[in-house]
């Protein structure tokens, strides 16, 4: 059987290790305070906003603050 669960959750880095995030703001499914690696988190989860705001791209600043922008 495969069940589709539906849910949002926020994650921030964790400060001593570069590849672990915590889950911040979780479900009852995925509890706040569970530490993840991120390529767990990149394989298993889909960002909450649309692909441009994805939060895991390290491109993302370059692409939504070009240097031409505010100056």
């Amino acid at each position: 059987m495969r069940l589709k669960y539906t849910g949002i959750v926020e994650a921030e880095p964790c400060p001593n290790s570069p590849d672990r995030w915590m889950i911040t703001k979780g479900t009852e499914l995925v509890p706040a305070g569970q530490v993840m690696r991120l390529e767990y988190i990149k394989a298993n989860f889909s960002s909450a906003d649309c692909e441009a705001l994805n939060l895991f791209d390290p491109d993302r600043t370059e692409r939504l603050c070009p240097d031409d922008i505010g100056g």
